[in-house]
C-alpha cells in the first residue's frame, strides 16, 4: 500500500500537471481565436461567387449514391429531391445501398417500384457502417460526378446544374454544397445544434475557402470527380471518411470548393441521444484522423490548416478537463498550489464566450421576448455535454476500443 508521502507526491505531481495542462489550454484558446479571427472576417465580407453552368448537351453524368438503412420514408423524401432537379433525367443515375432490415427493405424496394427515374438497387446483407455502403455503390456508377446523399438530404433544385459547373476547372476535384437544417425548430437540442452547424457551414467553410484553406466535405451534399475518386482509392473505411477523403485528395493535390449555390437539407439530430451518437461518431473519427495524418511530409497552408481542423474536438476535451480542475479547487476545496490562476482564466473565457452566443442568440431568435433568454442556458448546457462527449470520445481513442459505425437516428 501506499504510505501517506507517496500519495501527496502523486497528488503534487497530478496539480502540477493540471495546472500546466490549464496553462496550456490558455495557450490554445487564444491562439486558437487569433487564427480564426481572419476566416471569420473572409466569411463575412467576401462575395458570391457567380459562374455560369454548362449548357445542358455539355452537362456530365451524375451517379447519386444514397446509403438507405431502416430509412424507407425518410429516403423517399431524398428521391423526390432528386426527381425534381433541374438537370437532365437521361445523366442522372440513383444508386441505392440497402442495408436495411428485411421487413424495411420490402418497403425501399416498393418505393423504387415506383419511381419515375432509373435506379440502381444494391442490397447490402451484412450492412458495415456508410464508408462500407458508398464502396458498395461504386462498382455500379457510371457518371463522371458521384454525388453523395444521405437518406435524410433534400437538395434545392438548382443543386446538380451549379455544382457541376465547378468541376470546368481542371483543378477542382471535389464539390462542398451548403448544408441547413431542416427541422431547426423540433426540439431545444436541434435549435442548438442547428446554429453550431450553421457556424461551421456558412462562416467557417466559406471563410477557409475563399483564403484558400483547407475546405473539408461534410458527409453529405457533395459532388467528387469519379476519376479522382478511384484514384485515391474510394471512400476511406473510417469514422470520419468525408474529411480523409478530403485528405486524401489535397494531397493529391486537387482542390475543394466551396459553392454557396449548391443548397441542400439535412435533418439536425432531434433527441440529446441521437446527438451524442453523432457528434461521438464525429470527434472520435476527427481524433483518429489526426493521430494517423499528424506528421506532414510536405507541409502546405492547406496540409497544416487541415490540423488544426481536425484538432478542434482536442481543444473542447482540454476545456472539458480545465473545467473539471476548476471545480475541484472550488467546490471540493482541492489545494490550489500554482494551478488556481490560468484555471480561473480558461473557465471565465470559456464560460465568457458560451454566453456571449448564448446572448446572441437571445436577441436574433425571433419573435423577440423575455423568454428568449433561455438560450443562454441552454447554450451552456449544450456545450458542457458537447465537451463530456468529446472527452469520451477521447478515452475510446485512448484506450483504444473497437470503432463501430453507429447510425444517427433519423425521424
Amino acid at each position: 500500500m501506499l504510505d501517506t508521502q507517496s500519495l501527496l507526491g502523486f497528488a503534487r505531481v497530478l496539480y502540477a500537471f493540471l495546472s500546466y495542462l490549464s496553462t496550456f489550454t490558455l495557450f490554445l484558446i487564444l491562439s486558437w481565436t487569433i487564427y480564426h479571427t481572419p476566416i471569420v472576417l473572409a466569411a463575412i465580407l467576401s462575395r458570391k461567387r457567380e459562374d455560369e453552368p454548362p449548357r445542358k448537351e455539355d452537362a456530365p453524368k451524375i451517379s447519386v449514391i444514397v446509403p438507405v438503412k431502416d430509412d424507407a420514408r425518410v429516403a423517399e423524401r431524398a428521391l423526390h429531391s432528386i426527381l425534381l432537379q433541374d438537370y437532365p433525367r437521361d445523366k442522372i443515375e440513383v444508386i441505392i445501398v440497402d442495408g436495411s432490415r428485411e421487413e424495411v427493405s420490402g418497403k425501399v424496394r416498393s418505393i423504387l417500384g415506383g419511381f419515375p427515374m432509373s435506379v440502381k438497387y444494391v442490397r447490402e446483407e451484412k450492412p458495415n457502417g456508410k464508408p462500407s455502403a458508398l464502396n458498395r455503390a461504386l462498382p455500379y456508377a457510371t457518371g463522371q460526378v458521384i454525388a453523395v446523399l444521405d437518406a435524410d438530404n433534400m437538395l434545392d433544385r438548382e443543386a446538380f446544374k451549379n455544382a457541376v459547373k465547378y468541376f470546368a476547372d481542371p483543378r477542382v476535384k471535389a464539390v462542398q454544397g451548403v448544408i441547413d437544417s431542416l427541422n431547426e425548430k423540433d426540439s431545444a437540442w436541434t435549435k442548438v445544434a442547428s446554429k453550431e452547424e450553421m457556424l461551421w457551414n456558412r462562416v467557417l467553410l466559406r471563410g477557409r475557402s475563399k483564403l484558400g484553406l483547407f475546405t473539408p466535405l461534410s458527409g453529405s451534399c457533395f459532388f467528387v470527380s469519379s476519376e479522382a475518386l478511384r484514384k485515391v482509392g474510394g471512400f476511406p473505411n473510417t469514422l470520419a471518411e468525408d474529411l480523409d477523403l478530403s485528405l486524401m485528395l489535397v494531397k493529391q493535390g486537387y482542390w475543394i470548393v466551396y459553392a454557396e449555390d449548391v443548397r441542400g437539407m439535412w435533418e439536425t439530430p432531434r433527441t440529446l441521444r441521437a446527438l451524442v451518437v453523432q457528434r461521438r461518431r464525429w470527434y472520435r473519427g476527427y481524433m483518429e484522423s489526426l493521430l494517423r495524418n499528424w506528421r506532414i511530409v510536405r507541409p502546405s497552408r492547406k496540409l497544416v490548416d487541415a490540423e488544426i481542423v481536425m484538432a478542434g474536438p482536442i481543444l473542447l476535451v482540454l476545456s472539458f478537463l480545465t473545467i473539471i480542475w476548476w471545480l475541484a479547487i472550488n467546490v471540493l476545496g482541492f489545494p490550489r498550489l500554482d494551478g488556481g490562476v490560468s484555471a480561473y482564466i480558461v473557465t471565465s473565457l470559456n464560460f465568457f464566450s458560451i454566453f456571449t452566443v448564448g446572448a446572441a442568440l437571445s436577441f436574433g431568435e425571433k419573435p423577440r421576448r423575455l423568454a428568449n433568454i433561455a438560450w443562454i442556458p441552454l447554450v451552456y448546457a449544450y456545450w458542457l455535454v458537447m465537451m463530456a462527449v468529446a472527452f469520451y470520445a477521447f478515452l475510446l481513442v485512448l484506450f483504444r476500443r473497437p470503432a463501430r459505425w453507429e447510425r444517427t437516428p433519423k425521424y
